[in-house]
């Protein structure tokens, strides 16, 4: 059996030592479209290495509206401000 395809660029880019061992922990989803990846402050369960499609981050107003303050695709992981050390919450919803 063939190594598969990686369609992440950012575990694309890690060294191979990095980048199997990553890989062998991850699991393969399909997300519908509009289904929340995580809540704002609240622990994310999951990292989400992104091969397709885009990842909507948005934040709640005081006055209940929300806006998009970011996107994100196959160029990363998300969240990742409690992958690296930083805090476990942040202020944004994922979608």
């Amino acid at each position: 059996m063939g190594q598969r395809q990686i369609e992440n660029l950012l575990l694309e880019a890690l060294p191979q030592p990095y980048r199997s061992s990553i890989c062998s922990r991850l699991e393969e989803v399909v997300i519908p479209p509009g289904t929340v990846l995580y809540e704002a402050e609240q622990m994310p369960r999951y990292a989400w290495f992104i091969a397709s499609g885009i990842a909507s981050k948005m934040i709640s107003m005081s006055d209940g509206r929300s806006a998009e303050i970011g996107l994100w695709g196959r160029d990363g992981v998300l969240p990742c401000y409690h992958l690296l050390g930083g805090m476990v919450r942040g202020p944004v919803r994922c979608v």
